[in-house]
C-alpha cells in the first residue's frame, strides 16, 4: 500500500522553497520532486554540496563552474543543466559574484535513481547545454505540473504513473539536449505537444489553448501534428484518455471514470471507449 512521505523527512537541506510534489512507497525510496528556486550564490552552493539525492539543476539565471575529478570543469550559464551525482565528493559547484541564482531542479531519491538507471536513462554527460533555453524550462514546468496532477490520484496508481512520467521526462530531456542542430523545428513542436498531452491525460483544456501554450497558431500545430504523427491532435488526446480509463476502471466505477476524464456523461464515454478498444467499459471491467 503506497503512502505519502512527509516533506519534513525528505526535503533537501538548505533549499528555500519546499518540494512541490513528493510520492512514496515506503521510507526507503519513491521520491520524485521538481521545483524552481532562487537563492544567493553561496546558499545555492551549500545546498548542492549537501544534497544527498540524485539531482538535475537547470540554470535560469546565474553563472559559475562545475569542477569534477582530475581538474575537469564545465562552464555553467543560463540554459545549462548539470547533474549532482550520488556520492560525488570530488565534484564542486561555484557561482560567480553575488547575484541571485535561479534554478529549476529535479530530485530523485537514491532508490528511485538506481532503479531508473537500470533502464539506461542516465548514461549521458554530467552537463547538458540546451540550445533552446525556453524549451528546457518548459519541460521542467510541464514535469512539475504532471507531478502535481498526480497528487489526487488513487494511491495504488500514483507510484506507477509517477515512474512513467519520470521515465518519459528524462528520455525527452536528453533527446532535447543532445539533438543535432539540423533538427526539424516541427519535430520539436510535435514532441512538446505529445509530451504535454501524455503528462495531462485528465486535462479538459481546449486544444487551441495548447497551441497558445506552445507559442504557435492552432492551425499550424494541427497540420504539423497530423503530418508528423499520422493522427490528429484530438485522436492522440482520446488515445491518452482511453489509456487512463483502462488504468482507472479496475478500481473505479464507469460514471466516476467518465467524469474524471471530462466526458459529459457515461454514455458518451462508453461509446468512445468501445470505438477505441472494441469493448464497452463494462466488458473491460468483467475481463479484469
Amino acid at each position: 500500500m503506497s503512502k505519502m512521505i512527509s516533506a519534513s523527512k525528505t526535503a533537501p537541506p538548505d533549499i528555500p522553497e519546499p518540494v512541490k510534489a513528493i510520492f512514496g512507497i515506503d521510507e526507503r525510496w519513491g521520491m520524485v520532486s521538481a521545483a524552481r528556486v532562487a537563492s544567493e550564490p553561496r546558499r545555492a552552493e551549500r545546498a548542492w554540496a549537501r544534497q544527498a539525492q540524485y539531482a538535475w539543476n537547470l540554470i535560469v539565471e546565474g553563472r559559475g563552474t562545475l569542477t569534477g575529478p582530475n581538474g575537469s570543469s564545465w562552464d555553467l550559464e543560463p540554459g545549462v543543466a548539470y547533474c549532482h551525482l550520488l556520492d560525488s565528493t570530488e565534484w564542486r559547484v561555484a557561482f560567480n559574484g553575488n547575484d541571485i541564482v535561479i534554478e529549476w531542479y529535479v530530485i530523485l531519491d537514491r532508490g528511485t535513481h538506481n532503479r531508473l538507471a537500470c533502464l539506461g536513462l542516465f548514461d549521458g554527460p554530467p552537463v547538458l547545454a540546451f540550445r533552446q533555453r525556453a524549451q528546457a524550462e518548459e519541460m521542467m514546468r510541464d514535469f512539475q505540473s504532471a507531478l502535481g496532477d498526480l497528487a489526487d490520484q488513487p494511491q495504488r496508481l500514483v507510484f506507477r504513473r509517477t515512474l512513467a512520467v519520470t521515465v518519459r521526462f528524462f528520455q525527452r530531456w536528453y533527446e532535447a539536449a543532445l539533438a543535432p542542430d539540423e533538427t526539424d523545428p516541427m519535430d520539436a513542436l510535435v514532441l512538446r505537444a505529445r509530451d504535454w498531452l501524455d503528462a495531462h491525460p485528465l486535462s479538459r483544456e481546449p486544444l487551441p489553448l495548447l497551441a497558445k501554450r506552445l507559442g504557435v497558431s492552432y492551425p499550424h500545430l494541427r497540420r504539423g501534428f497530423l503530418a508528423h504523427s499520422g493522427i490528429t491532435l484530438n485522436q492522440y488526446r482520446i488515445a491518452r484518455r482511453i489509456d487512463e480509463a483502462r488504468a482507472l476502471l479496475p478500481h473505479r466505477g464507469i460514471a466516476f471514470t467518465a467524469d474524471r476524464l471530462g466526458y459529459p456523461d457515461a454514455f458518451t464515454f462508453s461509446r468512445q471507449f468501445k470505438a477505441v478498444t472494441g469493448m464497452t467499459p463494462s466488458e473491460f471491467r468483467r475481463r479484469g
